[in-house]
């Protein structure tokens, strides 16, 4: 499957739980919270252990998280996080390329 295919099989995944499931608003910031953190322990890790190849991975998932944030009336958080990555790994420009390609089919 293809960056694309990906990014939308974990939008539409994200909007079907987020839809479907009767959360308290506490719960959805939690969940939110959660998505957010292991976003960023997976792109640390791919980025940060400089694993090239998955690289797409990292900014696959990381622009889908920043998706579900805007789609959830978050927009500023999901812009946030997304420049709060690309600062942080600016030297890296495989990933940047990786970034600017996910961003590009983004609905961001």
């Amino acid at each position: 499957m293809d960056q694309e295919g990906i990014a939308k099989r974990f939008g539409t995944a994200m909007d079907k739980i987020f839809r479907s499931a009767k959360l308290s608003d506490d719960e959805k910031v939690k969940y939110t919270k959660w998505c957010v953190e292991e976003t960023g322990k997976r792109t640390d890790a791919i980025v940060g252990g400089k694993h090239r190849n998955s690289y797409n991975k990292a900014a696959v998932v990381l622009v889908a998280c920043a998706e579900m944030l805007s789609k959830h009336g978050e927009r500023s958080a999901g812009k946030e996080l997304v420049e709060g990555y690309r600062s942080k790994y600016n030297r890296h420009s495989a990933f940047q390329g990786e970034l600017r390609n996910a961003l590009r089919i983004a609905s961001l």
